[in-house]
């Protein structure tokens, strides 16, 4: 189990202050997820072109007032808290802070820590990590007594003829 407060991130690769922003890294590769989560806080005025060439994201704002805008398609929709949005194709967009606005970030592939965005508005490509966790299979034992996993079917036995 993994269990971090905002105070176990300040002042480690977890916490990262920008000018026009800041967040708190909860997870990152090293934790084994296979995505991250993050608290950011947008600081009024914040506006920004990004697009994550590398990683998908999907963001909810629970706090604030600003816009989110689909560079494709020039449509804007704005950033209230209950809105999510979800950059499933590498979107590129403008996002905009109208007041602080405070949205719970996740990335796929998770990010290492200690990211900043580059010219384009994207983050590097994430290093090759451990693979993510995988649950482990309980074992039960069937009718036989042999363990067998929870969804694998049971035998078909065969009775064999006898000789008459």
């Amino acid at each position: 189990m993994i269990v971090k407060t905002l105070d176990d991130l300040r002042g480690t690769k977890g916490e990262k202050l920008t000018k026009h922003w800041s967040s708190m890294r909860f997870l990152h590769a090293e934790d084994r997820m296979g995505f991250s989560i993050n608290d950011v806080t947008l600081h009024a005025g914040c506006d920004m072109i990004i697009e994550y060439k590398n990683h998908l994201e999907t963001c909810y704002c629970i706090a604030g007032e600003g816009a989110v805008t689909d560079l494709a398609t020039g449509r804007v929709h704005p950033l209230v808290p209950g809105t999510i949005y979800a950059l499933d194709s590498h979107d590129r967009h403008r996002l905009q802070a109208f007041s602080e606005v405070r949205i719970i970030c996740t990335f796929s592939p998770a990010l290492i820590g200690g990211e900043e965005h580059r010219a384009d508005g994207s983050y590097p490509a994430a290093k090759p990590a451990a693979a993510p966790r995988r649950p482990v299979a309980a074992k039960v034992k069937s009718r036989i007594g042999r363990a067998r996993k929870p969804d694998a079917k049971p035998k078909a036995r065969v009775r064999k003829r006898g000789r008459r």
